[in-house]
């Protein structure tokens, strides 16, 4: 089994448009800037482990339009070598329109297109490239019944298997015995434990008891909370930077967390610099431009 990161999500292109402030519901707003560029939660956090050093396979579903036909043209120029794609014959590629204002803050609004018409006998493709790999990262942007056929491959042939369960949905919760590691955020966590009135470690040990073996909730400005199975939590702080747009930050932490954990490196230092290096993605505008590379938080942590 070789030290390579599987990505399995989506892809699909995205319209950036850069606000003063977002939209009241009803008000229309005028745009400062508009950027097209590819994403999608699965292809991003690819790309943010690519960059620091991981070897990358990822797989994703694609229609068969323009940006279908054009996937592996931009997936070679982005550096990965290693990928498959899906084609869904009368689907579209998904599209995500991003909203971000002058505060840092964002909205998403994601079409997934062919995305939502995988099937787990479509995922069986998958299963050799898969089995040669030592870690699965998935995310929810996927039909439940995938989502579990993926991380039951993953078991079967021994990986570490981490579910960041983004957009998060409470079927996950029957999923989180198949699940080495979860990463949600403070909000995601929340509506997976049932628990909204609850101090982070307690909603924490909720999800351990739910099944996965460690889960690390991401708090945003405060960094994150830790939890391992039979072992105590802890807090890791964040970096301070000036914030200009969050969107992809929590994919940057996700890539960069396994890319650190195939490395080698223990939990709390994998997370140190996930959060250093999703830190260092908020300082600029866009999604793939700002994904650091391992040399850049490695200069910033000196």
């Amino acid at each position: 089994m070789g030290k390579k990161l599987a990505v399995v999500g989506l892809y699909g292109m995205s319209a950036l448009f850069r606000l003063e402030r977002l939209p009241a519901p009803g008000e229309t707003v005028g745009s400062k800037a508009l950027k097209f560029e590819q994403g999608g939660k699965g292809y991003n956090q690819a790309l943010g482990a690519l960059r620091m050093g991981a070897e990358v396979f990822f797989a994703a579903a694609v229609g068969d339009d323009l940006y279908g036909t054009q996937a592996p043209m931009i997936f070679e120029q982005d550096g990965l070598k290693d990928y498959c794609c899906m084609a869904v014959p009368d689907a579209l590629t998904a599209f995500a329109s991003v909203l971000s204002d002058e505060t840092g803050a964002n909205m998403v609004i994601v079409e997934q297109g062919a995305n939502a018409k995988l099937e787990p006998k479509m995922a069986d493709r998958l299963e050799e490239k898969i089995k040669n790999c030592s870690m699965l990262l998935l995310q929810c942007e996927m039909p439940d019944a995938v989502i579990r056929h993926l991380l039951e491959m993953g078991k079967k042939h021994g990986l570490v298997t981490v579910l960041n369960p983004a957009p998060a949905k409470a079927s996950v919760r029957g999923l989180l015995p198949l699940c080495d590691l979860i990463t949600p955020n403070w909000g995601e966590a929340q509506m997976l434990a049932g628990m909204y009135d609850s101090p982070v470690p307690e909603v924490a040990e909720t999800l351990i008891s739910g099944g996965c073996g460690a889960v690390i909730i991401t708090l945003g400005k405060d960094g994150s909370y830790v939890q391992e199975s039979g072992r105590a939590g802890f807090y890791q702080k964040a970096v301070s930077v000036d914030s200009v747009d969050t969107t992809g930050a929590g994919d940057n932490f996700n890539g960069t967390l396994c890319a650190r954990l195939l490395a080698g490196d223990s939990l709390r230092k994998a997370v140190h610099i996930a959060n250093v290096s999703s830190g260092l993605s908020v300082t600029k505008y866009g999604v793939i431009d700002a994904i650091p590379t391992l040399k850049e938080v490695e200069a910033f942590m000196m």
